[in-house]
């Protein structure tokens, strides 16, 4: 989708998501995490704490995908975010 996309490392923190997809400079937010899971699993207490609390500090952090379907489904909404506050 000619997005970047990394997976962040937090030693010593657990629950951090694991997904981190860098958007150009006309988004919303530049930063977007998001928790990936294998199809059917589901996110633990923990990550979804880390979520919530991300979250409540104004961090982008979006819920679970855990197929294909669902990551690019995420990927077409930002970009309608970020062609929306660009006025494209």
């Amino acid at each position: 989708h000619g997005c970047p996309v990394m997976k962040p490392e937090a030693p010593g923190m657990s629950g951090v998501p694991d997904g981190l997809i860098l958007w150009p400079i006309y988004a919303p937010r530049a930063l977007t995490f998001v928790e990936l899971k294998r199809p059917g699993k589901e996110e633990r207490l923990l990550q979804a704490g880390v979520r919530d609390k991300w979250r409540a500090r104004g961090c982008d952090v979006r819920n679970m995908c855990d197929t294909i379907d669902k990551v690019n489904a995420l990927v077409a909404e930002l970009r309608r975010e970020a062609h929306a506050v660009a006025g494209v």
